[in-house]
């Protein structure tokens, strides 16, 4: 997961502000209601990340602002800080501290997850035994686990924790995704209007969905309905949060590349729109030669929408192949700040290294798909491929490599699913095999 560092993508932001006291005008902070100071939270993490993270805490632990800071455990703009805003609530004495707790044992952040499930048993074992156990047909398997383990403790008393409030339903902490209808802009508005829906509640929504891999019904069918909706930015949102999810986690026939490439190339779509599909297929492009073929198309037309999304991913997921590419684009691209985006993608490619040996089964599943799909880049693909392994003749661990690829490789099963059955692709494997027996063979 890219952290979901590419919410920031769509935001009209100004370079990084400085560190400042939170808040910095506390008339206009207490003027509002709690959307109203979701908002000022989020406009300051946008501005200067999370620098101000423990000033913020503080002040939302003086002020009482409880439900604040379970929204902060809850939809979380980037991992890392749960364990201050739970420490926050623990502190309190909060009624959420529990529910947010077990809500974030789903988090597929390693860090937070097990942060949770320390809170639960290193930090207040003995109330979170009673809690626990009070709703265990209720609580995630996480939390079941961590309930064994206290049940296990020698000489651990349970203490009362009627005081704490039940583990949250999903559809109590998602609810601005069951029916979203209108979705109007907060702005600046001191009050939520009631039975609204405004956009900044769907977007940390479906950051919450992106956390904790939500990919399920009804909310994978929700999410994608999202991108079909009225406005633009919340078809953007949308993008991005199925963007997140993990390998596996979205069958291909519900969510096929064909989906996402019809948005990146649909030129009557806003162009945030058409970005936030790019950045959603190059999520797979670490390991779908189809998404990464895709993004070096995007790459090579600079007057694409999404043209600076796909060569910026480039640089976790491009070769020495890419770095080729890039080189010789670089004289048609039409302004300095292309350039430098350009520039600073080959540069970080050169600094990885060795990227093609690195990994010599991706390489080589990459080759063999432009290859049987006839893309654009069929013909150089196949040359810097012959040329790349020739280099490496001598080196008898690249020779072995190539040798059991020649003769052992399979094509993973949800690989398989999502190159789809199109006549060409049905021979993926042995093409695989194939070019892995001629660059053995020096051929």
């Amino acid at each position: 997961m890219i952290a979901l560092a590419v919410w920031t993508l769509l935001a009209a932001q100004e370079a990084v502000a400085p560190v400042a006291a939170f808040p910095q005008n506390l008339a206009e902070w207490r003027a509002g209601d709690r959307e109203a100071r979701w908002v000022q939270l989020e406009r300051e993490t946008l501005a200067r990340g999370w620098r101000n993270a423990e000033a913020i805490a503080a002040f939302l632990e003086a002020e009482g602002e409880v439900e604040l800071l379970e929204w902060l455990c809850l939809y979380p703009r980037t991992e890392g800080e749960f364990g201050r805003f739970s420490g926050v609530l623990a502190k309190l004495d909060a009624p959420q501290w529990a529910r947010a707790v077990e809500w974030n044992l789903r988090d597929t952040d390693s860090h937070t997850f097990q942060g949770a499930a320390a809170a639960f048993t290193v930090g207040r074992p003995a109330p979170s035994l009673d809690w626990l156990a009070r709703y265990a047909t209720s609580v995630h398997p996480k939390a079941k686990a961590a309930l064994e383990e206290l049940r296990a403790r020698e000489g651990l008393v349970a203490e009362d924790s009627s005081r704490w409030l039940p583990p949250l339903a999903e559809d109590e902490a998602l609810a601005h995704l069951v029916a979203p209808g209108e979705v109007l802009d907060f702005g600046n508005a001191r009050f939520a209007a009631p039975g609204a829906t405004y956009l900044h509640q769907v977007e940390r929504e479906l950051r919450a969905i992106a956390h904790q891999q939500l990919f399920h019904e009804p909310w994978l069918g929700r999410v994608l309905e999202l991108t079909r909706h009225a406005r633009p930015e919340v078809r953007s949102f949308a993008w991005i949060a199925l963007g997140e999810a993990q390998r596996g986690r979205i069958a291909p026939s519900r969510l096929p590349d064909s989906a996402l490439a019809a948005v990146i190339d649909d030129a009557s779509e806003d162009p945030r729109v058409r970005r936030a599909a790019a950045m959603a297929l190059s999520q797979r492009a670490e390991w779908n030669p189809r998404a990464w073929s895709e993004l070096h198309r995007l790459a090579l037309e600079p007057a694409h929408a999404a043209w600076s999304v796909a060569v910026d991913r480039l640089r976790d997921v491009g070769d020495e192949m890419t770095i080729e590419l890039l080189d010789e684009l670089l004289p048609e691209l039409p302004d300095d700040a292309a350039a430098r985006l350009a520039r600073s993608t080959v540069d970080a490619l050169r600094a990885r290294g060795a990227i093609a040996r690195g990994s010599i089964t991706r390489t080589l599943e990459r080759t063999a798909f432009v290859d049987l799909a006839c893309t654009s880049l069929e013909t150089r693909r196949k040359q810097w491929t012959q040329a790349q392994f020739a280099r490496e003749a001598s080196d008898a661990g690249v020779k072995v490599e190539l040798d059991e690829l020649a003769s052992t490789y399979a094509t993973a099963e949800d690989l398989r699913e999502a190159l789809g059955l199109a006549p060409q692709l049905a021979e993926f494997g042995a093409r695989v095999r194939e070019w892995g027996r001629r660059l053995a063979d020096g051929k």
